[in-house]
């Protein structure tokens, strides 16, 4: 009886073509509108709906349980494992027992099987942060944090060890925090094991920073083996490192590291005794110098955690507290009479002459006659009333010779700020901007107003030397010089230090408090802000795009997180290049491992190749799919996808094929032709 044909119908424009010889989540392309989509996704009860992270050894899938309705990770194992019947049988033993586990420190494992040629682990899915990424972007966790972390992972551990299961790569990546905070441990022995032909001490499997010794020596493993893992993961949480002296890159330099591993309270001198001495415990060389199983892990971890608590206690008494309390009470009630009287009796009281001048207006009728102070004075009333156009007028009418020089070149100031953040013309800004120092560089100016002279001949400088700003000190006059700044520095390209500029100008605004002034001109710069966002947003984009050109992942991947929070524009491609950041890294570690001294960093895709057709890092294969991520790290998508070595392999089932399917679709709008 001949096979029922398959057949899949184009969403877009409902083609129909037969896919009936198409493998396992094979990718297909339209061929009457191009639209590309991928088949045969239904894997056992399991429909899957994209790619959640690629290794060496498997893929993981984000799922959907078609019959319990809820969401799943699937991880399929590639197909060097399909003709190794010991190792399948041990991952489905391994997987039978993880089934068992219960415990809330630990990932779910529902099921396992095989469906299409797959062998496939299905999994609860996770939504959080792993303590590798937690640390990398806030930095070392506080002790009783660490600790608290730690403690959690522990009962994992023990619970899966009391059903037969070792980790056999406990690491910070293996540990993720739910949205909820719940430390979870995943990946149990599930893509370990070792054959033949990387015996070789060229070939570190594991990861080198957490792997025990006796690993590495290819001895007998046990619970111990997972402690001293658990013991250097506790070390990177406090320390945010995870490298060893010397960066080994074979198994005998690892194995003489791990030997000579510096005593905890040396890296950390300031820390706790009882938590370097636990530590130093966990991560001894040798197994029988480790603790003998978890109980006795937990019981030590318990009491350096009451050590750390009674400590904490100790700064932050009861007595203290209250003494707090009482001083914080005192100090808001200060503040806030403060806050009520300060413009009853007067702000000038301590205040330096040249500041009456300007906060909040010339108030010495003994300097001006009261006209020329009531066109300085009705600038500031302009502005505290929102009437901008009035404001400028008023500033212009300023450059006379009758205006005494310093309060003349304020208001001109004002008039230079308020023309640009208004978005007058270049030509209108530039005309203040000149009669500023036309009237800066009058030296018959009032002694009185001496020190605000000085900081508006700063701000000249300021507005020619960006540097400069450090000899202001005036808050408002800062504000100003900054907004002014902004210009000169977008037209020298310079996105960056034109976005801070805007924030510094926000920031001396707000510090200013002259309201109604100061709320009214911090209205004006957030609307600068937000017509210069477009701006910005491409500049930051092509930033962060340059960064990862140059493998600098952790700067690229902070930059891509902030433009799709504040851009939704390209939030596909983004997405991707945030995978790709990743990725970069994993790619970037093991080609500096292969190659030494050689490894280049932000190498091209050509430099690689000379390099590899000299020396032979890797062999063919790896050679084009390490060149295809290194042509996606440059956003060189279309030289990335056609260089792929599984592109006329549309069925593939490796790791890589389907992970670069997966990236080919999502990235299709973004392909220049």
């Amino acid at each position: 009886m001949s096979q029922r044909a398959e057949i899949w119908q184009c969403p877009v424009c409902a083609a129909r073509l037969d896919v009936t010889d198409l493998g396992f989540y094979a990718e297909i392309v339209c061929q009457q509108c191009g639209h590309t989509d991928h088949v045969h996704t239904l894997l056992a009860n399991f429909r899957l709906e994209g790619v959640l992270g690629v290794g060496g050894m498997s893929i993981v899938l984000r799922g959907k349980d078609v019959v319990l309705g809820r969401p799943v990770a699937i991880k399929l194992l590639n197909e060097t494992y399909r003709n190794q019947p010991e190792r399948i049988a041990r991952f489905e033993n391994e997987c039978s027992m993880m089934a068992k586990v219960r415990h809330e420190n630990v990932v779910a494992v529902y099921s396992a099987g095989w469906a299409k040629d797959q062998f496939y682990i299905a999994m609860e899915l996770l939504e959080g942060r792993n303590l590798e990424t937690i640390v990398t972007e806030k930095g070392p966790l506080s002790p009783l944090r660490a600790i608290e972390v730690i403690t959690h992972v522990v009962k994992g551990l023990e619970a899966a060890h009391i059903a037969g299961m070792l980790h056999r790569d406990m690491k910070p990546g293996n540990v993720i925090i739910t949205e909820s905070g719940i430390p979870k441990v995943l990946d149990f022995g599930l893509a370990q094991g070792r054959t033949e032909d990387e015996d070789s001490e060229e070939v570190i499997w594991a990861t080198p920073y957490y792997v025990a010794p006796e690993t590495l020596q290819r001895n007998a493993e046990d619970a111990r083996t997972d402690i001293y893992s658990v013991g250097m993961t506790l070390r990177y949480l406090l320390t945010g490192t995870d490298s060893l002296p010397g960066n080994p890159a074979s198994v005998s330099a690892l194995l003489d590291a791990k030997y000579n591993l510096e005593p905890f309270n040396r890296q950390m001198p300031k820390a706790e005794e009882c938590l370097c001495e636990l530590i130093d415990h966990m991560t001894a060389f040798a197994p029988e110098e480790r603790h003998d199983n978890y109980a006795d892990v937990l019981a030590e971890l318990k009491e350096v955690q009451e050590v750390l608590n009674e400590k904490h206690l100790d700064k932050v008494s009861p007595r203290k507290r209250l003494i707090r309390q009482r001083n914080r009470a005192l100090i808001g009630a200060g503040i806030a009479a403060a806050a009520a009287g300060a413009f009853a009796i007067g702000y000038f009281a301590g205040t330096p002459a040249a500041e009456r001048y300007v906060i909040p207006e010339p108030t010495n009728t003994e300097l001006f006659s009261v006209n020329r102070k009531s066109e300085v004075s009705v600038i500031l009333t302009h502005l505290k009333k929102s009437r901008f156009d009035q404001a400028l007028k008023s500033a212009k009418e300023l450059d006379n010779d009758k205006t005494e020089p310093t309060m003349a070149a304020w208001g001109l100031l004002h008039g230079a700020g308020v023309a640009y953040l208004t978005q007058k013309g270049a030509d209108e800004v530039d005309a203040y901007l000149d009669a500023f120092k036309r009237v800066i560089s009058k030296k018959q100016y009032n002694p009185a107003g001496s020190e605000l002279h000085l900081q508006l001949e700063a701000a000249l400088r300021a507005l020619i030397d960006t540097s400069a700003v450090a000899e202001i000190s005036d808050r408002r006059v800062l504000a100003l010089v900054y907004c002014l700044q902004v210009r000169k520095l977008l037209a020298e390209s310079k996105v960056d230090e034109a976005k801070q500029a805007i924030h510094s100008a926000k920031t001396e605004f707000r510090l200013a408090k002259t309201e109604p002034y100061s709320g009214v001109m911090l209205s004006l710069v957030e609307n600068l802000e937000i017509g210069y966002a477009a701006v910005f947003a491409l500049a930051s984009y092509q930033q962060a795009a340059d960064l990862l050109a140059s493998h600098q992942f952790e700067d690229a991947e902070q930059m891509l997180e902030n433009r799709l929070k504040s851009n939704p524009d390209n939030a596909e491609e983004i997405k991707v290049l945030l995978e790709l950041c990743t990725c970069g890294s994993t790619l970037c570690d093991t080609l500096e491992r292969l190659m030494g001294d050689s490894y280049e960093k932000g190498m091209s895709p050509q430099r690689f190749r000379e390099l590899n057709k000299e020396k032979k890092f890797v062999n063919n294969l790896r050679e084009m799919e390490f060149c295809a991520l290194l042509h996606l790290l440059r956003r060189d998508y279309k030289t990335a996808f056609a260089e792929n070595p599984y592109a006329s392999k549309p069925d593939s089932n490796e790791p890589f094929a389907v992970m670069m399917r997966d990236w080919q679709t999502r990235l299709a709008p973004y392909i220049k032709e």
